[in-house]
């Protein structure tokens, strides 16, 4: 019986909520519903662990996503070394040597030919630095610079007992490399010809980390300052100095642009700074970024990249501020760490390596020229790394 009476009841209640077919609809309180919003941001990937912890950050993406469409991957588990046609993607399955103002690739090489601990290459001859010593500190000495005949395979002992090799490049007649000595303390540019011969100490400093060559020229950025190193021995010139860390550098045909990454333990002090290749005063173009450390030009904008952070910014040389002009790519956990921004006629391009001991693993990301009347159309819908 109850239960028949609450079911009349229900009944009875719905038929009287119900409004009878010929009433007037209600009118709105309040003024017509807007466009619906913008779909909120997703929720970022977490990390495969603590962003702290280096052991969590053992790989990068491999694969693109389903938003980046108008990016490409050319290589993974890398690293990129000049070249005195480019520079050179050299991963486990392949190197490739780019064209450096086309990024058209020039020449494959098979890994089955590329010896170990290659730091540069020249069509003649790979350059190597193998560690000497079984328990070899990573920023101390006990490193050899050895020149393998690509001909011929015959290795020649070139300079050693070396500290860290930052670098190594082909310009012209001569192999270059800098070094990096513990904490940066110390760092030395020097060079032997590349068919082997003596080799020449051009500048000593503090520890090197990133160095350009135009015009008979090497500009070189060591732990707090930036140098103009004439190639023909001329005396050195100091262009920036009282730097906390200067990192990326790129040129122009008037100016240098370079990146100071700032303090390890303020993510917001980063800088961007412009200094004439001729010298004078240095000026600040972005201040409070974070932890900044490749930089590419062209002939309208300045772009730049930073660290624990995917996303491109750009700055108009015209002067304004700066801002995110492509934001982080899906999948860029784990690569944390920026190590190169090129600008040709093909469009953007970057890598972001791991940070894991070593620096083993990375990706490279692109943005095609065609893309950038809206660079941001693939990543529209994701916020900014803050």
């Amino acid at each position: 019986m109850r239960a028949w009476i609450w079911a009349a009841l229900l009944v009875a209640c719905t038929k009287d909520s119900t409004p009878p077919a010929s009433a007037d609809p209600p009118k709105p309180s309040v003024a017509p519903a807007q466009p619906p919003a913008p779909r909120p941001p997703p929720a970022p990937r977490p990390p495969p662990g603590d962003p702290d912890d280096d052991d969590g950050y053992d790989a990068c993406p491999k694969v693109t996503g389903d938003r980046t469409t108008a990016a490409r991957i050319t290589g993974l588990h890398g690293r990129l070394l000049p070249h005195e046609l480019g520079y050179i993607w050299h991963s486990k399955t392949i190197m490739k040597i780019y064209d450096g103002a086309t990024s058209k690739v020039l020449r494959e090489i098979e890994p089955k030919d590329i010896p170990r601990g290659v730091i540069g290459v020249a069509d003649d001859a790979w350059f190597v630095a193998p560690c000497v010593k079984p328990a070899c500190d990573r920023h101390g000495t006990g490193h050899v610079l050895s020149r393998i005949d690509r001909a011929t395979g015959a290795t020649t002992e070139v300079y050693g007992p070396e500290n860290e090799f930052a670098f190594g490049e082909v310009v012209g007649e001569f192999f270059y490399w800098g070094t990096y000595g513990i904490d940066g303390r110390t760092g030395e540019l020097r060079r032997v010809p590349r068919k082997g011969g003596k080799v020449e100490t051009l500048w000593t400093g503090g520890g090197v980390h990133t160095v350009l060559f135009d015009g008979g020229t090497a500009y070189l950025a060591d732990s707090h300052s930036v140098v103009a190193i004439p190639l023909d021995g001329s005396k050195a010139r100091v262009l920036a100095k009282d730097l906390a860390d200067p990192r990326g550098m790129a040129l122009d045909a008037k100016d240098l642009y370079v990146v100071d990454r700032g303090d390890d333990d303020d993510h917001s002090n980063g800088r961007v700074v412009r200094v004439a290749r001729a010298g004078g005063s240095v000026k600040e173009l972005v201040g409070k970024a974070r932890w900044p450390t490749v930089i590419a030009v062209d002939d309208k904008r300045i772009y730049f990249m930073g660290d624990k952070s995917g996303d491109v910014w750009a700055l108009a040389k015209s002067g304004g501020p700066a801002s995110v002009l492509i934001p982080t790519p899906p999948g860029d956990w784990p690569c944390r760490l920026s190590t190169w921004l090129h600008r040709d006629a093909v469009g953007l391009l970057w890598m972001r390596m791991d940070d894991g001991f070593g620096f083993i693993r990375g990706t490279q990301w692109a943005i095609p020229q065609s893309m950038f009347t809206d660079p941001q159309k693939q990543w529209r819908d994701r916020a900014p790394t803050p």
